[in-house]
């Protein structure tokens, strides 16, 4: 992907009781076909309630967007926040999928949610921008004036066409 920084998707499934395989599947498998037919029988399992489900929903979104299905990947990222509005890694993810539709502003919208709920997220965003010269402060998590500026000029830049 031209325009993004990389996807993240966590597992938030404590106690779940499915297939091993079908999680590490929806998560880890390297064709993008098999990983959405395993995020399918995730969310189909009813092994998960719907904010413990949101995991499926990012992972299968990621494997649409690996495929360059951007309209799908948005609309799995936009189920996992209506289960979940806080989900820092839908975020994440529809931020880079904006990006590559050369969507700065709403590219830039979406990584500041993301960053406002997961320090991790604040802290490898600005270890990213940091390697690409867009941002000389520290790397502590707290996105400031200084990281949104320079999220900005990198998104400008890079998502901006």
């Amino acid at each position: 992907m031209r325009g993004a920084i990389f996807i993240v998707a966590t597992l938030v499934a404590s106690g779940a009781t499915a297939e091993a395989g079908v999680v590490e599947d929806c998560r880890f498998a390297k064709d993008p076909n098999f990983r959405i037919a395993r995020c399918t029988d995730a969310v189909n399992s009813g092994e998960w309630s719907d904010v413990k489900i949101g995991w499926a929903y990012v992972n299968r979104g990621a494997a649409y967007d690996d495929q360059h299905q951007h309209k799908r990947a948005l609309e799995d990222y936009a189920i996992a926040l209506r289960l979940d509005r806080d989900n820092p890694d839908a975020l994440f993810n529809r931020a880079n999928t904006y990006c590559e539709l050369n969507l700065p502003k709403e590219a830039v919208t979406s990584y500041l949610g993301a960053v406002l709920r997961s320090e991790q997220i604040a802290r490898n965003l600005q270890t990213f921008l940091k390697g690409h010269g867009d941002y000389s402060g520290p790397i502590d998590g707290d996105f400031g004036q200084g990281s949104r500026a320079a999220l900005r000029a990198w998104a400008g830049r890079v998502c901006g066409g």
